[in-house]
């Protein structure tokens, strides 16, 4: 008799969850957001933070270092290099036009001087049907910001390595200066010890 109980005990227990279901979740098909708080402003401030620590020597460093790295400096050639490089790209949507001239003269015993001169324009434009020259762009364009990405981090990781080194300069600085100011008063105990010892009591 209990087994039948507690068939339609669960057959009504699925009923109801069946009828219960959560609905299904569509999720958006996009959407963004931004971090409260931060600002283009305060990202562009990131790349020069070491300014925020109020200390000309540092800011001078770093500085002097970024001029002088070799890295940075190929880094900034290779930039230079892929923006030329997209714009050469670039110009093959534009028409090309050509322009020469020439001018000739002479002049004989006994005659008046003559001149010739001549101008020709060659103009020449292939549309890009098949999006190729459009490709070559995007792909460009790609490169230089991959290049232009290479030159922050290089900046980023040299004006790192400069702080860092500076921030330990001064740490060792900092301990120099409390040595300096405890050696008084280690002599003094120094002292004091001596003469508990000469006096037996140490």
């Amino acid at each position: 008799d209990a087994l039948p109980i507690l068939a339609l005990s669960g057959c009504a227990v699925a009923a109801k969850s069946a009828r219960t279901a959560p609905p299904a979740l569509v999720p958006p098909a996009a959407w963004s957001a931004t971090a409260q708080g931060v600002s283009a402003q305060d990202t562009a401030d990131l790349a020069a933070w070491w300014t925020s620590l109020r200390d000309d020597t540092l800011s001078a460093l770093v500085t002097k270092a970024l001029a002088a790295n070799t890295d940075v400096r190929v880094a900034q050639l290779r930039l230079r290099e892929t923006r030329a490089q997209r714009a050469i790209t670039r110009s093959q949507l534009y028409p090309s036009v050509n322009a020469n001239g020439s001018a000739s003269g002479s002049k004989r015993e006994g005659s008046d001087a003559t001149g010739n001169f001549g101008a020709s324009i060659d103009a020449s434009w292939e549309p890009d049907v098949f999006g190729g020259t459009h490709a070559a762009i995007r792909a460009a364009t790609a490169e230089v910001n991959a290049v232009e990405a290479d030159l922050h981090a290089t900046q980023v990781s040299l004006a790192a390595e400069v702080a860092s080194t500076y921030v330990e300069l001064r740490g060792l600085q900092k301990r120099l200066e409390i040595a300096r100011q405890n050696e008084p008063s280690q002599a003094e105990t120094l002292q004091l010890t001596e003469w508990r010892r000469q006096a037996g009591l140490a």
